[in-house]
């Protein structure tokens, strides 16, 4: 068995830091990468270890399902989950995060509660190009073996939402500035529990670092307890408060303050660990990690690319200014690789409809119980995936998952067809997204009718004309109240409450059209 605290020996650093890197034992690991090298040529030392688990050089892509399991594995596989495990032990050990117990003090302190069992979860974590690049083990405790009576508001913590990812994103190109991330080791177990909330807990069956018999009474939260967010969250937002940020009122996973007199602000936005921010100020962005760091292991990763599964590409135009593009192109290729999913026959000019197949129009075709039990379950599978898309990055699939969610308790292979083309559209626009920029002179047109008459500015339609069963035949004009989006946004390029005075330039059939446009689509 490894033992992590001994590290990787890394010899001679300075003449063999080409091979390691060519063999994947070392990687350019965000900023890691820096801080081992620089470390070592300040102190002019010819050997020194690199205290991490790498995934490569793996020969399987299945992570061990139980810490027995892995225990069977052949090397270099074995001294990888071997090592892993040992890591995230120690890490929570040294915390503390546990007082051990013998199963004597265990009685005498339980008063008859049960101990709650416990799990040792194993995941590889892959790089951007779909590489293992890291192997982890995470102890986590069975919450819903929990004998504490919560409610919600005890137990449930907000997230970063979509849209505030992207009001972020869009404030920080105002500025022309770059989105940094970091990311908090081992969060949920920086917050101690109070102390009328007494947790004891069984290690994981296997656990080679435990004792026979013994317990652990948990002194810090855990992974997996009910309260673990919640405590969490108050943690990390106490903190930022102590700082000088205070959150929005109705967003509470943003902040915003200034910590150093005289100089701009600086935003933040949170994610359970994993945190975002930027300030127009280089000072404040140091200032910030620099306080941020007295919370525990944060891990600065320097300028966003992944976040939420979503990639980030930032571009320097040659007039200075700053653009950026929000893609998920990992996540459609993962999603086609599941559903085994392939683009034959289909354009980069297609829409996510079939023409002459209206959805809410497909037939219900009777089948056996086991084959629509089967159907349904690829079928709510693929359109969650396909909600989860049209709710980030892909607005243009809005409507169509619309349709396509209704008809998920019983779905009939025509809508399957439906929504595998759905996928394919994707796979075959995947480099779509939000884009976002500094230069002002770049903005959004829409139309109001079709065939195309006059433009109409600052409006996003996900609606590709009347896709439903509600017109048997076509004209080239359509009522408003037919062919309206049933989802739309507006977008305000030059500042808040100015969507009014945009909606004077919708050319309308009539006065009614417009008042209707403005109510259902603006708003």
């Amino acid at each position: 068995m490894v033992d992590i605290t001994q590290g990787i020996p890394l010899t001679d650093l300075s003449a063999n830091i080409q091979q390691l890197l060519d063999t994947g034992q070392l990687f350019r690991g965000h900023c890691k990468f820096c801080c081992v090298y620089n470390a070592c040529a300040q102190i002019q030392l010819r050997d020194c270890n690199l205290c991490h688990v790498s995934a490569h050089g793996h020969t399987s892509l299945v992570a061990p399902s139980l810490l027995k399991q892995h225990s069977k594995l052949s090397d270099p596989d074995r001294s990888i989950w071997d090592a892993a495990y040992c890591k995230e032990f120690h890490g929570l050990h040294d915390l503390p995060t546990w007082e051990v117990l013998s199963e004597t003090e265990f009685r005498q302190l339980s008063n008859g509660v049960k101990a709650l069992p416990s799990l040792a979860i194993a995941t590889i974590k892959y790089d951007a190009f779909n590489r293992p690049e890291w192997a982890k083990y995470c102890i986590v405790v069975l919450g819903n073996h929990d004998y504490h009576s919560w409610p919600k508001e005890s137990t449930a913590a907000p997230v970063l939402l979509q849209l505030e990812l992207r009001l972020l994103t869009s404030l920080a190109i105002s500025h022309k500035r770059v989105l940094k991330n970091c990311d908090i080791k081992q969060a949920f177990v920086q917050s101690s529990l109070p102390p009328d909330e007494r947790y004891f807990v069984k290690p994981p069956v296997g656990c080679p670092k435990s004792k026979p018999g013994t317990y652990w009474r948990l002194i810090r939260s855990l992974y997996g307890l009910r309260r673990a967010p919640k405590l969490w969250f108050e943690k990390l937002s106490n903190h930022l408060k102590a700082m000088g940020l205070q959150n929005s009122p109705n967003s509470p996973c943003l902040f915003v303050g200034t910590l150093i007199p005289g100089e701009p602000p600086i935003y933040v936005g949170i994610y359970a660990d994993d945190i975002i921010f930027f300030s127009p100020s280089d000072a404040v962005e140091k200032n910030f990690e620099s306080l941020l760091s007295t919370l525990g292991n944060v891990d600065f990763m320097g300028q966003v690319s992944h976040f939420l599964g979503i990639e980030f590409t930032w571009k320097t135009l040659p007039d200075g200014h700053l653009c950026i593009s929000l893609t998920q192109q990992s996540f459609i290729d993962t999603l086609m690789d599941n559903m085994g999913i392939t683009t034959d026959s289909m354009s980069s000019f297609s829409t996510p409809y079939r023409s002459g197949y209206p959805i809410d129009s497909i037939p219900f075709v009777d089948m056996s119980s086991g084959d629509r039990d089967s159907l349904r379950l690829k079928y709510q599978s693929l359109v969650g995936s396909l909600n989860w898309l049209a709710h980030t990055m892909r607005p243009d699939l809005s409507m169509v998952v619309s349709l396509l969610a209704q008809h998920q308790s019983l779905p009939s292979l025509g809508h399957f067809e439906a929504a595998v083309y759905v996928a394919k559209y994707l796979a075959t626009t995947k480099t779509l997204g939000i884009y976002f920029t500094s230069a002002r002179e770049s903005t959004l047109q829409s139309f109001l009718h079709f065939p195309l008459q006059q433009p109409l500015v600052s409006m996003s339609d996900a609606n590709w004309g009347p896709q439903d069963a509600s017109l048997s035949s076509c004209t080239s004009e359509l009522p408003l109240f037919v062919s309206r989006s049933m989802s739309a946004f507006f977008i305000d390029l030059f500042g808040p409450l100015h969507w009014a005075s945009k909606c004077q330039h919708v050319t309308a059939a009539s006065s009614a059209e417009a008042e209707i446009y403005a109510t259902d689509e603006c708003v």
